[in-house]
């Protein structure tokens, strides 16, 4: 789930996102038709990452999908904003979305990653299945 100000939105395994405001809640289906895991508050919206790879940066109706370097299902995303975040999941796959492209960083994990926390692009921590710690720097 991310929180901002004006809401909460959350993913499902459904393939649909929620988001929550003071006007109540609306459910939303972003058009990836996979599992989502992962949800993040950008600067002007939210990223959500999901199976196969899937990544969508958008708000409420209107998604697009980025173009992803990998089929691996994504469980996280932590972003410090439309242009640069970073995402984690099965296999230990990483990503680092900079610019408007997504990269494969190297990855010592061959587990799954379930957590991400960016506190620069070029420093964060991910963590993962089997008291996996990492440091991105």
């Amino acid at each position: 789930m991310a929180v901002t100000a004006s809401g909460a939105v959350a993913v499902s395994t459904d393939g649909s996102v929620a988001y929550c405001d003071e006007d109540g809640v609306s459910v939303y289906d972003p058009g990836a038709g996979v599992p989502l895991h992962g949800v993040a508050a950008t600067d002007g919206g939210f990223l959500v990452v999901g199976g196969g790879g899937t990544v969508l940066l958008g708000d409420r109706g209107s998604w697009t999908a980025l173009s992803s370097p990998t089929t691996a299902d994504l469980k996280a995303v932590s972003a410090l904003s439309a242009e640069g975040f970073m995402t984690a999941g099965d296999g230990g796959v990483v990503l680092l979305g900079q610019a408007g492209e997504l990269r494969l960083l190297d990855s010592p994990a061959e587990r799954e990653l379930l957590g991400v926390e960016l506190l620069s692009l070029y420093h964060g921590w991910l963590v993962g299945r089997g008291g996996i710690l990492l440091h991105y720097h």
